[in-house]
């Protein structure tokens, strides 16, 4: 299910899909791209870490496993210049604590009647588990088969 993996691999201190809630926030569109952050939150009981890139797929509604042609870049970093994430440096999450990848893709956008993604696989480690991302049918994610994805490393909330 995942097309990228994620860059570091697994440590007794990397959250595990058990471990993180994940969702999507501030979508935003221009110019044929689009833009949001992935957000892993920890609904577990203990302190985990996320480190690097997040390994990231897309199967389709329809049941394809989509070939997007999927990055390891921050997305910020190709629009504005300026890093934000060091993808060396752990990011520590006690319970509730937060972490954000930027997303972008651009390209072969999914258009009206054509499959779109499903759901967002994102694995935390290399050679670990992905956890599923649900993709509510009739939302603004247009992610499609031939789309290019740009994924960030995982950084602090908020930066």
């Amino acid at each position: 299910m995942v097309r990228r993996p994620a860059s570091d691999p697994v440590d007794d201190q990397r959250c595990t899909p058990a471990d993180v809630r994940l969702s999507l926030t501030g979508l935003d569109a221009a110019a044929g791209h689009r833009y949001a952050q992935l957000v892993a939150t920890n609904a577990g009981d203990r302190t985990c870490q996320l480190r690097g890139w997040p390994g990231v797929g897309f199967p389709g509604a329809w049941g394809t496993a989509f070939p997007v042609i999927a990055e390891q870049v921050d997305p910020l970093i190709e629009r504005v210049g300026v890093p934000v994430a060091d993808p060396g440096v752990a990011v520590s999450l006690p319970p509730g604590g937060r972490a954000v990848a930027d997303l972008e893709w651009t390209g072969a956008l999914a258009g009206n009647r054509q499959e779109r993604t499903s759901l967002i696989a994102v694995q935390f480690a290399d050679g670990g588990a992905a956890a599923a991302l649900p993709v509510p049918a009739g939302s603004q994610i247009d992610l499609g088969a031939e789309t290019t994805v740009r994924i960030g490393p995982w950084g602090a909330a908020g930066t």
